[in-house]
């Protein structure tokens, strides 16, 4: 990949006009660092910092059997979630209960929205998909689709649809 290739941050001319080192992560050109490691340390303890998140992973699940989906994928209870706009940190796991990635599972109106690290998306995806389960006596309908940096601006990328049914085996 060519930094030609190199998906940008909306916020990328702030990075730039604020000096920062630039580097290849993901796909994507974000600032590796401003003034070095012990300045910027220093900062956040003493100001505050702030980390541009346009290259992390966003995967949304919704459907009668997103939540069921969702229980049996991620390690924290979803239960938890009362309102639209809670949020949690949780691992998402396999069936035999390896880890995929740590991510952050937010509750949308109409669904979860689901915040992996940014290289790491496809495989959320598809634990979620796979803790779907195939059984056509319970599925429901429903999607889960990745969104692009656009999202927020109707601008809607990469959308797989799937059928979500109750987990068919728990960890």
């Amino acid at each position: 990949m060519t930094a030609a290739d190199l998906k940008r941050s909306p916020l990328d001319t702030v990075h730039r006009g604020l000096g920062a080192k630039m580097g290849a992560f993901a796909g994507w050109d974000m600032p590796i660092e401003y003034q070095g490691t012990l300045a910027e340390h220093r900062a956040v303890r003493e100001a505050v910092g702030v980390f541009d998140l346009s290259h992390l992973g966003k995967v949304e699940v919704a459907g009668d059997g997103a939540r069921g989906a969702l229980q049996h994928a991620l390690s924290n209870d979803l239960e938890r979630l009362t309102e639209p706009g809670a949020a949690q940190y949780t691992l998402c796991l396999t069936d035999e209960g390896t880890i995929v990635d740590d991510l952050i599972v937010y509750r949308e109106p109409d669904g979860y929205l689901l915040v992996p690290n940014a290289a790491n998306w496809p495989n959320v995806a598809e634990a979620v998909r796979a803790s779907a389960g195939d059984d056509p006596a319970t599925s429901a309908s429903g999607w889960l689709r990745r969104r692009t940096p656009g999202w927020r601006r109707g601008s809607v990328r990469e959308c797989d649809r799937l059928r979500l049914s109750p987990p068919r085996r728990r960890c």
